[in-house]
């Protein structure tokens, strides 16, 4: 698979130099949203990965066809619905238009996009009927953080699994929540939240008629001098990680026992194949993964799902061993020996 900063990478180039000059949604497709399926990893040319005009009917209404389905074990995983690059994607028109192929497909998953744009959909508030909200939107116009590219790298081929992909949808879904309701409450306190603020402080004032107005105002100043703060210490303090965060992964976590024992049951397999002190655990909320060199950005190994009572295991890479797998012991993971050593044998 290309590497999937650089081909995104490409693709803003692309939309910087050539977007005047597509001037059909058919050329949008060939010039942007073509080449980002790629960048994911996805033969657009293989029917069994991606099935251009698939058919979508619905009751009363034949003809009916996406733009792209990407497929699955047979069965449509993600629904892409083109529009051209003019277009506004915030048009209710598109949205009812994808959430109508959506609901008539076993798709977990929908994509809404100009090309410079995407828009995710998911179905998480009821069960085969498309949200409203887009959990994740991209723009590929701009330079991607490492929050949007951790997240398009959980759509890649060789990483794509439809409950970790929920997982993540749900969490995005209740984090940018929580962040328009933060940002409405920074930017317009209520008085609830001020005399909360006050009383936090150990403040003994008390709220009347005459104070109240002041109280605000200086709650109000007091909040702007904190985000200016904060932007002026990310300012000074993040400029180098900024650079290496679109190339690789923090860890948010430690490994767990079950994870490091895991690890070393990996290591004894591939030992004969890569050296394994270049071998890392690089622990995230909802997966371990085993990286090469200390990078996650197409340089990971196989990935640990262990915090739930099933424990999965997932190798990258590997077309025979395609998506997650069950291990009713961490002793299991050997069953995957000849898959392990051939991913490995990669980064030799």
């Amino acid at each position: 698979m290309p590497d999937l900063v650089a081909a995104l990478n490409q693709i803003t180039e692309n939309l910087q130099t050539q977007k005047q000059l597509v001037q059909t949604e058919e050329a949008t497709k060939n010039a942007f949203i073509m080449p980002f399926i790629a960048a994911l990893g996805y033969n657009v040319f293989n029917p069994v990965e991606v099935i251009p005009e698939y058919n979508a009917d619905v009751v009363g209404l034949k003809g009916e066809k996406v733009d792209y389905a990407i497929m699955q074990d047979g069965q449509p995983a993600i629904l892409i619905e083109c529009k051209h690059t003019a277009v506004n994607l915030n048009d209710q028109k598109y949205l009812t238009q994808l959430s109508r192929y959506f609901n008539v497909t076993d798709a977990q998953l929908g994509i809404l996009t100009n090309g410079e744009e995407y828009w995710f959909y998911s179905d998480l508030k009821e069960k085969n009927r498309m949200d409203e909200t887009p959990f994740l939107k991209v723009d590929l116009s701009k330079e991607l953080d490492a929050r949007a590219l951790d997240s398009l790298d959980i759509f890649t081929k060789d990483t794509f699994d439809v409950d970790a992909t929920r997982s993540m949808a749900e969490e995005l879904i209740y984090v940018n929540g929580i962040k328009e309701t933060l940002l409405t409450m920074l930017l317009q306190p209520d008085e609830e939240f001020v005399r909360s603020l006050y009383s936090k402080s150990g403040f003994g004032v008390r709220f009347t008629a005459q104070t109240r107005s002041r109280y605000v105002d200086l709650a109000e100043q007091a909040i702007k001098e904190v985000i200016s703060d904060q932007r002026i210490a990310s300012s000074s303090a993040g400029s180098n990680s900024a650079q290496g965060a679109s190339q690789e992964r923090e860890n948010i976590g430690e490994p767990s026992e079950e994870e490091m024992a895991a690890f070393e049951i990996v290591k004894s397999i591939v030992n004969s194949a890569i050296d394994v002190s270049r071998l890392s655990l690089n622990d995230q909320k909802s997966y371990c993964n085993v990286i090469v060199d200390g990078f996650t950005r197409n340089h990971t190994v196989c990935r640990f799902y262990f915090n739930d009572p099933a424990k999965y295991f997932m190798i990258m890479g590997v077309s025979d061993v395609p998506g997650r797998n069950r291990l009713a012991a961490l002793s299991d993971i050997n069953n995957y020996a000849d898959a392990l050593i051939e991913r490995a044998k990669m980064f030799v």
